[in-house]
């Protein structure tokens, strides 16, 4: 382990934990706005990250492929493999005003549960299938009927960098239903920092987005679909 890699990332670690103890200072007015420009505020602080990430740990984030695609107000549901902590917080700002389903867990983090409870996120217990689905499904519509997109993450959980887990059914059957674009995003963030690894590596993340897709019946076929195209497209950028 670099002396010099460790005792900056620790340095990144201190000044965020600064600055979410900031922006939670804004939670309690939060509660009393609209939701969308309440994104806007809380979400600030995810370009706080973004720049001390870049020039504390030589991170560069940069997105590329359908960018028109942001300007879209079709109803769309982003399918974006898993590999760590970065994707969560970069995709929720970069598509504002969206939700994201994650794990019910992190609502009991401080500050960032705080947060999370503010956004509008769709928790759910992954060791409840049916349960969740059920969550999914209740308040996945409303939200893409109010003008939100959804961040979905059909393998269920964080995947080291070059691996690809199964893709889950739930998304697709969810744009199909709700007659939604499914938009296929793959990326490499966890080069630089995996999971819940402690050191961040310098290096340079790309988020690429793909075309969007028209979500069929064959809910199987669709899945399966967007995770070839992840998966070749991953193999495309980040491994020749």
């Amino acid at each position: 382990m670099s002396v010099i890699l460790f005792f900056r990332t620790l340095f990144f670690y201190i000044i965020l934990a600064i600055s979410l103890i900031l922006i939670s200072l804004t939670f309690p007015f939060c509660i009393f706005i609209d939701k969308k420009f309440r994104q806007k505020i809380i979400l600030s602080w995810v370009s706080f990250f973004r720049f001390w990430i870049r020039y504390c740990c030589g991170v560069k984030i940069i997105f590329k492929g359908n960018l028109e695609i942001l300007k879209s107000k079709e109803k769309k549901i982003f399918f974006c493999n898993h590999q760590g902590f970065i994707e969560t917080l970069v995709l929720y700002e970069r598509f504002i005003p969206t939700a994201t389903i994650l794990k019910d867990v992190l609502l009991s983090w401080p500050i960032i549960g705080w947060a999370l409870r503010l956004l509008s996120s769709i928790p759910i217990n992954r060791g409840r299938g049916p349960e969740a689905i059920k969550k999914i499904f209740s308040y996945g519509p409303k939200l893409l009927n109010d003008g939100f997109s959804i961040i979905y993450y059909p393998e269920g959980t964080r995947r080291k960098p070059s691996e690809l887990g199964t893709y889950k059914k739930t998304g697709a059957d969810l744009a199909f239903k709700t007659k939604s674009k499914i938009v296929p995003i793959v990326h490499n963030a966890g080069e630089c920092w995996y999971g819940g690894d402690f050191l961040i590596n310098p290096g340079k993340i790309v988020f690429y987005i793909g075309e969007a897709m028209e979500p069929t019946e064959n809910v199987n076929q669709t899945t399966e679909k967007v995770r070839s195209w992840t998966k070749e497209k991953y193999e495309e950028l980040f491994l020749t």
